[in-house]
């Protein structure tokens, strides 16, 4: 396994992670239940955890992904500068959530820290989502018109004596018939794409 598998598999934890870990906490202090509030605790904690891979596998996943065709330099810059501040928002969190699991053990959890952590986790959610949409903008080119960096792919096939058809990949943003073109006209379409 590369490291950007480990990195493009470990880092839908961390999103989908820290929304949930936010909203057990929110959850759990709306029932004030101490149960509840240590379990999104625990939650905070292990994504977190799970983060600290995400980040350490960026940096290699970048330089196996950057000589690639249809690979923004741009766009690894972005989510890099994006994904310094997230890191540190979710390992606040993170921190946050390991203090109040040692200092409040026996004792109920206060407000006061609860409403700090809660604010964390908004803005290490923020942080974190922020930070996946920089990344997918480096290369997915299965989602079309939404990536910037967008790859054109031309597929020109003979349909019978003199009719050729001219295929785009990703589709322009009509959703017609695929064009059909005369043989004359595939090398200017071809020129126009390509420029």
């Amino acid at each position: 396994m590369t490291p950007a598998h480990l990195h493009l598999i470990l880092n839908h934890f961390t999103v989908v992670g820290s929304v949930f870990g936010f909203a057990l906490l929110a959850w759990a202090m709306l029932r004030k239940s101490r149960e509840a509030v240590m379990l999104s605790l625990i939650c905070n904690v292990v994504i977190a955890l799970i983060s600290i891979p995400v980040y350490f596998t960026g940096e290699p996943a970048s330089d196996q992904v950057a000589h690639l065709d249809g690979v923004a330099p741009d766009a690894i810059e972005e989510h890099e500068e994006a994904a310094n501040f997230a890191f540190a928002a979710v390992e606040c969190v993170g921190a946050l959530a390991l203090a109040g699991l040692l200092l409040f053990r026996t004792e109920p959890v206060p407000r006061w820290f609860l409403t700090i952590t809660l604010v964390g986790a908004l803005l290490s959610v923020g942080a974190v989502i922020y930070t996946a949409d920089r990344g997918r903008r480096i290369r997915h080119t299965e989602l079309g018109w939404l990536a910037p960096a967008r790859l054109i792919s031309v597929s020109v096939r003979r349909r019978s004596l003199g009719e050729y058809r001219c295929d785009l990949w990703p589709p322009p943003l009509s959703f017609g018939e695929p064009r059909r073109s005369s043989k004359s006209e595939v090398g200017r379409d071809l020129a126009e794409v390509l420029t």
